[in-house]
């Protein structure tokens, strides 16, 4: 009987001891840098919560992660959006 070849495989096995598992945001952000970050979201976003649309003060907004900081997140400009402090308002229409 004739013996069989044998297809070499066309991926690399990959050595998994060298890959870090991915983390979110490690360090914090200083109170100064917080500020500073908060009124440039607020400039960009308009003064406008992201999910009502209700024009808001900048010391009454609160930012919000899209992606969060457990999740990969960063605090970057690019995460964080404005919104609305007041759950009844603002929050619960996210997550409806």
């Amino acid at each position: 009987m004739a013996k069989l070849t044998t297809l070499k495989p066309r991926l690399n096995v990959m050595d998994t001891r060298r890959i870090k598992p991915v983390y979110g945001e490690s360090r914090r952000i200083s109170d100064s840098a917080w500020g500073g970050l908060k009124r440039r979201i607020w400039v960009r976003d308009g003064a406008h919560c992201c999910m009502c649309s209700r024009a808001i003060d900048l010391h009454e907004s609160e930012l919000d992660h899209r992606v969060a900081l457990g999740f990969s997140g960063d605090n970057t400009e690019r995460n964080p959006d404005i919104i609305t402090p007041s759950p009844a308002a603002c929050r619960r229409t996210r997550y409806l």
